[in-house]
């Protein structure tokens, strides 16, 4: 799966460098990515030494999981959910204000403004949750289960951190298993296949109907044994069982 948008859009030779830049919503979303990795290092270094007094553990559960991972994200299915489902690509009106606001919320978070910051990740993403189940009821494409099923993946991930804001509890291990990691999968074992089949010239490998919603769910039941410290409970029947 190619980044690129050339069949889906039309770039004027005469728009500046700016312009054309914003017209691959992607190219925005990783320079956020690449921006926030180097920013997050830098933080640490700093919060490590002393020099600054930040909340180390926002710095790396909140700022991997969404400043730097979750922009990943968005710049990917901003672009591939039009091919997916055979729908219109998204208009960069709909995704570069959005995109604004969401590296703000970011930005203010890591530096100590977390309720505020955190809720305006929150409803940026529940804005592009909302793009791209349009994007995806105008679809053509048979099959749209995956697409759906990754929406609904970042749904969570942005429920998630409004459960963490109005509980004021860390819900790191929640989040990194029950939404990234989920994340990361779903989308690994659509694209690693069609990779692999391309290179090898081989037929595409046949996953099983349903991989992705058990997969789904055995994670999300993972976050939650670590998050609320059921490991115990499953331990001990998992002696009972052994022994």
């Amino acid at each position: 799966m190619t980044f690129h948008t050339e069949k889906n859009i039309h770039i004027p030779s005469t728009q500046s460098w700016i312009e054309k830049f914003i017209y691959q919503p992607h190219q925005l979303f990783f320079t956020s990515t690449i921006f926030f990795t180097l920013l997050i290092m830098s933080l640490t270094i700093l919060s490590l030494n002393g020099t600054v007094q930040l909340n180390f553990v926002t710095i790396h559960s909140f700022g991997l999981v969404y400043a730097v991972f979750t922009n990943a994200f968005l710049g990917f299915l901003i672009t591939v959910v039009p091919k997916y489902t055979n729908a219109p690509i998204i208009n960069k009106k709909q995704y570069v204000v959005p995109w604004l606001f969401l590296q703000f919320g970011m930005i203010i978070t890591m530096i100590g403004f977390e309720t505020v910051g955190k809720l305006l990740v929150i409803f940026t993403i529940f804005y592009f949750n909302y793009i791209f189940y349009s994007t995806t009821t105008k679809g053509t494409a048979i099959s749209k289960r995956e697409t759906i099923i990754l929406n609904i993946l970042l749904f969570i991930g942005a429920l998630f951190l409004l459960f963490e804001v109005v509980i004021n509890q860390n819900l790191s291990m929640l989040i990194f298993f029950g939404y990234l990691i989920s994340l990361i999968f779903i989308v690994a074992q659509k694209m690693i296949p069609a990779f692999y089949s391309g290179y090898t010239q081989s037929p595409m490998w046949k996953k099983p109907k349903y991989l992705s919603e058990i997969s789904a769910i055995l994670l999300m039941f993972l976050g939650i044994t670590l998050q609320f410290e059921l490991s115990l409970f499953i331990k001990k029947h998992l002696q009972f069982y052994l022994f």
